[in-house]
């Protein structure tokens, strides 16, 4: 049974729904959770104690025709096929057949239990997987696919829930790490964390420590498994040595590789929130050569240092 279910504004927003006391209407919205795949449930005594609702009000849906009462307890939501579907590979026999054959689908695709002309039942909907002949089955006792399932609806011993969820789990892994359509080679050649820390070291010209830091190994490995490549690495690191990043600020803090590898800072150096990554003329060379050919933000940071500059030669008396 699916975990989500739809509810349509034609049924909750009606005058009729809105009509009805608000432990009823909360009554429905907790039978229309519970229900199963084709809007039945046999439990509603039991959803009407924990809903905090009165008997009286399940009374009231049934008899407002939100609800549809059949023998031994069983409810139908009357509107189900309005709101909740699933797609025919997904669908499964109904659990209560007999309901399901006195059961008819309107054009509106709401349910009713009087016989409608043309109107197929929901058993008839779907005969596809149900009535199959035994004539029609394999030696395992399992339907073999034939021209009696035009639907293409999956029989319940050949529908897999779990493999379909595990595809769609493989889909938004591949999507999160930007790998879509990655060859098994490109895989093979991905970088191990310990070259990603070296690599930074070797921009900078510098020596990397041995023993290779675990914590930094580990940052790295945590990028890399969200699929940033050898390249964005690369150019994240070359960018850490101009401007801002660099030291080129008030306090002369430069970018350290811990620093660089948390997964904030370094989407954000690679979006150029820093600065364009290449070499920028320090403070006092920016300060002579003016002002011409500097762009606004630059030149709005100049005009606040100078004006802070000021400030601070007014508060020595000078």
């Amino acid at each position: 049974m699916a975990e989500r279910r739809m509810f349509s504004t034609k049924v909750v927003c009606s005058d009729a729904f809105i009509a009805l006391s608000k432990s009823a209407q909360a009554l429905y919205l907790q039978i229309c959770m519970r229900a199963d795949d084709d809007g039945f449930l046999n439990n509603a005594g039991q959803i009407v104690k924990s809903a905090g609702a009165k008997p009286g009000d399940l009374r009231t849906l049934i008899t407002k025709r939100f609800l549809l009462e059949f023998p031994d307890g069983i409810i139908l939501v009357k509107h189900w096929r309005i709101a909740n579907s699933l797609k025919r590979d997904r669908a499964k026999p109904p659990i209560y057949p007999a309901a399901a054959a006195s059961v008819y689908i309107k054009p509106n695709k709401s349910y009713t239990d009087h016989p409608v002309d043309g109107c197929p039942t929901l058993l008839e909907h779907k005969t596809g997987y149900l009535g199959t002949p035994e004539s029609k089955r394999n030696s395992s006792g399992i339907q073999a696919e034939s021209n009696g399932n035009p639907d293409g609806i999956h029989s319940e011993s050949t529908w897999n829930p779990k493999r379909i969820e595990q595809n769609g789990t493989e889909q938004k892994r591949r999507e999160w790490n930007g790998m879509e359509g990655a060859s098994e080679s490109a895989r093979v050649d991905q970088p191990s964390p310990e070259s990603i820390v070296r690599m930074f070291f070797s921009v900078r010209g510098e020596t990397a420590p041995n023993p290779t830091p675990p914590q930094l190994v580990a940052k790295a490995a945590d990028l890399l498994a969200q699929g940033v490549t050898s390249q964005q690495f690369t150019d994240v690191f070359k960018s850490s040595q101009y401007g801002f990043l660099s030291g080129d600020n008030r306090a002369g803090w430069k970018a350290t590789l811990g620093w660089l590898l948390e997964p904030d800072n370094f989407r954000k150096v690679q979006s150029g929130q820093y600065g364009s990554g290449a070499p920028a003329a320090r403070q006092s060379d920016r300060m002579s050569m003016g002002t011409a050919g500097l762009g606004e933000l630059e030149r709005q940071a100049i005009a606040r240092m100078l004006r802070e500059q000021e400030q601070d030669g007014d508060g020595d008396g000078t």
